[in-house]
């Protein structure tokens, strides 16, 4: 049960990285919309999230090798 953990954490921070990607406008805080600087830090977590997913579907490889 526990061994699917890291395949499900992995696909949440995939998806949700698409999403911060996508539309970051709309992801970010309803005050901080119009401040081009603060939907560029949204697009940016967006690859940070996918990065990290990515990272832990490499860890979940190399411990199960």
């Amino acid at each position: 049960m526990y061994e699917y953990a890291f395949y499900g954490m992995s696909a949440l921070l995939l998806i949700i990285g698409v999403i911060l990607i996508a539309v970051p406008k709309i992801c970010t805080k309803k005050e901080y919309q119009d401040i081009p600087e603060q939907v560029q830090n949204t697009r940016k977590m967006g690859f940070f999230y996918i990065a990290f997913g990515v990272f832990l579907l490499i860890i979940k490889f190399l411990i199960d090798m």
